[in-house]
């Protein structure tokens, strides 16, 4: 039956991804716009990029961005990854940014529809409908939505076993790629676990639903996205009883964007990235973050 529940959810999975949403994973392969740059080429770019201080909306989030501090000062990957950018563009790109606190990523779409600003850097997913009206650069990171298990509390199925028991207890985070992709799912058990989460209280954060997992006593599950679950479940002291099921309901891209058709300043930037990238430095920057 677990393994039943297990293919049910794949399946409806697939059906995300004939709709769109899944499709995201193309972009991984729009790391090779930046090779335009290579033989060469690359070193007198910078000579065609408008040089100003732009302005940058991003998102207070737990991974990404932490919350100005006393001084009304952001840090965190977002800020590294900027400033690295900065530093390649050899004198060419400097920003300002503001952070959103209110976990409202619709809203860094309208903003930049409605020009208000140039670029957006946060852990925005790529996705069809927003592509639509707005452009990405290539995205820095991939990040999947997975099935945190309690390891066989009093007889249960294990992991190995893909998603526990016949009707577990549900943790879902309260991320919006999490959320949304239970609550706009047309297979019909990943909208029963949403429905059962939400009535129930257990749309929490991802501590939370690593304690709960910990703690609990029968089948309990926790949907949530990696790698920011595996870095919650291993600063657990527990840890070890918990485990990630094999499934992966959804991949999922991160990526800048800016306003459509800046064409030129597109390929500035995502030049600037990919030569964050060839020198090592984005992987240094992730593995600081443990964002691998």
């Amino acid at each position: 039956m677990e393994r039943a529940l297990a293919l049910c959810i794949l399946l409806g999975v697939a059906g995300i991804v004939s709709a769109g949403y899944g499709n995201t994973g193309n972009y991984g392969s729009s790391g090779n716009m930046g090779n335009n740059g290579n033989g060469g080429n690359k070193g007198n770019t910078s000579s065609n990029c408008q040089a100003k201080q732009y302005a940058v909306e991003g998102m207070v989030s737990k991974l990404f961005l932490n919350a100005a501090d006393a001084n009304g000062k952001n840090s965190g990957f977002i800020i590294d990854f900027l400033e690295l950018m900065k530093g390649a563009s050899g004198g060419w790109f400097d920003y300002n940014l503001t952070a959103r606190t209110d976990d409202n990523y619709g809203a860094l779409v309208t903003d930049l529809q409605n020009k208000k600003f140039d670029i957006v850097a946060a852990d925005f997913t790529v996705r069809s409908e927003r592509h639509a009206v707005i452009d990405y650069l290539q995205p820095f990171l991939r990040s999947q939505i997975r099935i945190l298990v309690n390891n066989n509390p009093s007889g249960s199925p294990t992991a190995e076993d893909g998603v526990v028991g016949d009707h577990p207890t549900w943790y879902i985070e309260d991320d919006v790629s999490v959320v949304s992709l239970l609550q706009i799912s047309p297979n019909a058990t990943l909208n029963d676990i949403y429905k059962q989460a939400k009535a129930n209280n257990r749309i929490v954060d991802r501590a939370t639903g690593v304690a709960a997992i910990v703690a609990a006593n029968s089948p309990t599950a926790f949907i949530a996205t990696s790698p920011g679950i595996v870095i919650s479940n291993a600063n657990n002291p527990n840890t070890a009883r918990n485990s990630l099921t094999p499934d992966i309901l959804e991949t999922a891209y991160f990526a800048f964007a800016l306003q459509q058709n800046q064409n030129p300043l597109r390929l500035c930037l995502n030049i600037l990235q990919l030569t964050v990238q060839e020198t090592g430095q984005l992987q240094t920057l992730r593995n600081q973050y443990n964002l691998n």
